[in-house]
Order: C-alpha cells, then sequence, then structure tokens
C-alpha cells in the first residue's frame, strides 16, 4: 500500500494504559483482505506490558466500511 498515511489524532498515558488514536488512509491494493480502492481506519492502541502493546482495537465509521465492502447503503441510527 504505497500511499499509506499515518495520523496521530490523540495520545493519552495513564499507568500501563497508553491510548493512542491513529487514522489510517490510502488505497488498498488488495493485500490483508481489503478490497481495493480507498480506506480510511482508526485504532487505538490501549493496554501495554514489559513494553509491548497487549491490548488494541480496531474501529471505523459504519458508512466508510459499507463503501470499502461495495455496499451502497446508507445507514442511519
Amino acid at each position: 500500500m504505497k500511499d499509506m498515511k499515518t495520523e496521530t489524532v490523540r495520545e493519552v498515558a495513564d499507568g500501563d494504559y497508553v491510548y493512542s488514536w491513529m487514522r489510517y488512509t490510502g488505497t488498498s491494493d488488495g493485500t490483508m483482505g481489503m478490497p481495493n480502492g480507498p480506506y480510511d481506519m482508526a485504532a487505538i492502541v490501549a493496554k501495554f506490558k514489559d513494553g509491548k502493546a497487549i491490548e488494541h482495537w480496531n474501529f471505523m465509521e459504519t458508512q466508510s466500511m459499507m463503501k470499502m465492502m461495495g455496499r451502497n447503503q446508507v445507514w442511519t441510527i
């Protein structure tokens, strides 16, 4: 993914918990189970132990995920 960009949105630390909210954008080449095309996703690295990340979460806005997966529906809650 040659045009992948990483942006740090926020970072907060408290004990073993370090929240690094990261945003990833670019164009998928079809590897890693993602379809070809643009993507915009975020991840949070949340807990460290002995200098290693041991917990993390990924999330996407529903509308962005549906577009990436080739769905044209717009979901509202």
